[in-house]
């Protein structure tokens, strides 16, 4: 079963909250990003509507009671948006 996001946090995990970013990496398009995606998180509202939206797309097709643990709709997201911002492909 899928789960928004895992909200036990485990020992020796540093929270999103706390995550520290270099702006001044060489590295133009990731840190922007991750910092987009940790302004997102931190906002309560926007995030539980995007992961709704998430729920509803995926859940719809997905078989709910079996599946890869750990894959929650927040990592799905966190994933995707990597994927599209740095313009991967499957090649």
């Amino acid at each position: 079963m899928r789960f928004a996001y895992d909200r036990v946090r485990a020992l020796g995990v540093v929270p999103i909250e706390e995550i520290r970013l270099n702006p001044k990496s060489r590295d133009d398009d990731i840190p922007r990003i991750l910092m987009a995606l940790k302004e997102l998180w931190m906002y309560q509202p926007l995030r539980n509507n995007i992961l709704s939206i998430l729920e509803e797309q995926i859940g719809a097709t997905a078989n709910q009671t079996v599946g890869r643990p750990g894959m929650d709709y927040w990592r799905i997201c966190v994933l995707s948006v990597l994927k599209q911002g740095l313009g991967c492909d499957d090649d």
